[in-house]
């Protein structure tokens, strides 16, 4: 029957049950080291509980409780009422419903058996607080049930099953081992520690704020909310990474991750407004971000970056949603063809890959600096591109690069650009020595500065140049066969053939600032109209122009000569050395404004036409046999030595 207790019940080491309610208002009841059964509940007063077990059946509201570090266990279903009292171990066993009615605190382990039922009833649930020692969380339903807001404090806590709440506050440490942990709310371990025991899924449907976590290995961060969700990461290591709710989710701080999934419908950002300042992104080296859904900037209140470890890791999926915002990237390899709208810095610290390319509009900033930007794919430059390193590149393959902006090109290390065609109408600033090598059709408009600090490398068969404005040096390499389109050739500085290549000029002509030279069988063929060479001359074969070709250098020496019915013009401002190589020449004319100048023979001087030599110049044969078969108009000298010579 029902026990009414006002006075005080002491039990010692031997078991006791009471079997109806016990009513222990005004009442002590304390009890030993035997077992305690409360059948029937127990309401009011003061209870001490046994050291053992202390077993409780019914409804149960405490006035004053000491644990007296024993185990209760709730047999069957009850209202619990603690009245700010402690617990030390609590057990909900099998088939039994515990409902909680104001705040649960668990000192030690606090165990639901299977087909145990906690309801929480909005109530809060502490395991540690005062007195607490280290001990477990266990759930035998496989956490299918929200055991509330929890908060871990005091002492560690393990969990040893699948565990689910509402929300979870961890100022000291909280052991998942391995364990899937399912949070609907916030979980915030700011101070302390969450470990993953090396697996298990964490599922978080609020914000989540970091203390420590460790272990990550093995185990997924799934963020699945379906309102804004901002994650404070404290620069922590974390495991994989998977966004399954809307969100928006709002990444902050600095972080390490393994891979990264936005599912389908989803929203994640990079987002340094939520804590003012700089947000940075490390991708485990190999693995990848997989963008399926939204992956988004926003760069107002400081830097973002998003980088691989080491080199590399991966972005695939959908292209970032740039938005004008800025990003700072490196160790990565883009998949998707991106495009950078107006507004958007995108800037390397170090190897970045655009697998399918790049379109930069105009108004965009790509600051390659002194790392390598890899092109998979013929990419567009409209905005500005700053090459500002000495190892600073682009390295596009054989894939076009179309510059309708400004580039910038100031590294110091002959290798600027690789590609496949280059096409610029914008402006290429030249302020230091560069190369742009190119396996396809060159093309310059528009603005190029400074142009003696530029060497253009053209190396690919079947090829054409077309340049509206001077361009620097230019030399063919490889396999190159090149063909003038369009325009003369203009060069600021010189011209340099290699074995095994040619140029070839058509109709257009070609003016070059400096030497025009070549090794083995590289080959100029000068078409029809004026080729002007500043300095000396020294192409291997030259299929001169049916037109004049004008050297101004010190020396000049020909190998191969075909002279198409052309005029060989040397006027240079000072004395120069003509070496002959046994060719014959059309028309030969010593002649500048300058002068005086003397060109000294070297080898036999065959000339199928003409020699004119100027007043005031010298050509001076030697002891080299000389035809003239046309005319010969000299107003200045001409000197022969012993062999014959023949006007």
């Amino acid at each position: 029957g029902t026990t009414a207790n006002a006075g005080t019940v002491t039990l010692g080491t031997a078991a006791a049950t009471f079997t109806g309610l016990v009513t222990n208002t005004g009442g002590t009841l304390t009890g030993g080291s035997g077992t305690l059964n409360l059948t029937g509940g127990l309401t009011g007063g003061a209870l001490t509980a046994s050291s053992s077990t202390t077993n409780v059946g019914g409804d149960l509201t405490l006035g004053t409780f000491t644990h007296n570090s024993g185990l209760t266990v709730f047999t069957g279903s009850s209202q619990v009422t603690s009245s700010g009292q402690r617990f030390y171990d609590l057990t909900i066993s099998a088939g039994v419903t515990m409902t909680p009615q104001d705040a649960l605190v668990v000192n030690r382990h606090f165990v639901i058996n299977n087909t145990g039922i906690y309801t929480h009833n909005g109530q809060s649930l502490t395991l540690g607080g005062i007195g607490g020692v280290a001990g477990n969380l266990t759930d035998s339903n496989g956490g299918t049930q929200n055991l509330g807001a929890v908060t871990v404090s005091t002492a560690a806590r393990t969990m040893t099953t699948a565990i689910s709440a509402s929300s979870l506050t961890v100022p000291n440490s909280l052991n998942t081992f391995g364990q899937n942990l399912t949070v609907a709310g916030a979980l915030d371990a700011t101070g302390g520690t969450l470990d993953l025991g090396s697996g298990g899924a964490v599922t978080v449907g609020g914000n989540l704020t970091l203390g420590t976590l460790s272990n990550p290995a093995g185990s997924t961060l799934v963020l699945n909310g379906g309102a804004a969700q901002i994650v404070r990461p404290n620069g922590q290591t974390f495991g994989a990474v998977s966004q399954t709710g809307a969100g928006p989710v709002r990444w902050t701080g600095t972080a390490t991750t393994g891979s990264i999934t936005v599912g389908v419908g989803s929203t994640f950002r990079l987002d340094s407004t939520v804590v003012p300042g700089a947000v940075t992104l490390n991708v485990a080296s190999g693995s990848s971000i997989t963008n399926d859904g939204v992956f988004a900037l926003d760069s107002s209140d400081g830097t973002l970056t998003l980088q691989g470890t080491a080199a590399s890791a991966n972005y695939t999926g959908t292209d970032i949603a740039w938005a004008g915002n800025s990003l700072t990237v490196g160790n990565l390899v883009y998949a998707p063809a991106a495009t950078l709208p107006n507004g958007t810095t995108l800037t390397l610290n170090n190897g970045f890959t655009f697998t399918a390319g790049v379109t930069a509009q105009a108004g965009s900033t790509v600051a390659v600096g002194i790392r390598t930007l890899t092109l998979g794919a013929d990419s567009s430059f409209a905005g500005t591109v700053n090459v500002s390193g000495a190892t600073g590149q682009i390295a596009a393959a054989a894939h076009a690069v179309a510059n309708t902006g400004t580039m910038n090109l100031q590294a110091a290390n002959g290798a600027a650009i690789v590609c496949g065609a280059f096409t610029s109408s914008g402006t290429v600033n030249n302020g230091f020595t560069n190369t742009v090598t190119a396996s396809g059709n060159v093309a310059v408009s528009g603005t190029f500065t400074t142009p003696g600090n530029s060497t253009i490398v053209m190396t690919g068969a079947g090829t054409t140049i077309n340049t509206a404005i001077q361009i620097g040096n230019l030399t063919t390499s490889g396999a190159a066969t090149v063909s003038a389109i369009g325009n003369s050739v203009k060069l600021s500085g010189t011209l340099t053939l290699a074995t095994g290549t040619s140029l070839s000029l058509a109709a257009l002509g070609a003016v070059v600032g400096g030497d025009a030279t070549g090794s083995g069988t590289g080959t100029l063929n000068g078409g029809t109209n004026a080729v002007t060479v500043t300095g000396n001359f020294s192409v291997p074969v030259y299929s001169a122009t049916s037109g004049t070709t004008s050297i101004a250098g010190t020396a000049v020496t020909f190998g191969t000569l075909t002279h198409n019915g052309g005029t060989i013009t040397l006027n240079g401002a000072g004395g120069a050395t003509l070496t002959t190589g046994g060719q014959t020449f059309n028309n030969l004319t010593i002649n500048t404004g300058v002068g005086p100048e003397t060109v000294n023979v070297t080898g036999t001087l065959t000339l199928a036409n003409n020699l004119s030599v100027a007043s005031g110049h010298t050509l001076a044969v030697g002891n080299n046999t000389a035809t003239i078969s046309g005319t010969t108009a000299n107003a200045g000298t001409v000197t022969l030595g012993t062999a014959a010579a023949t006007f």
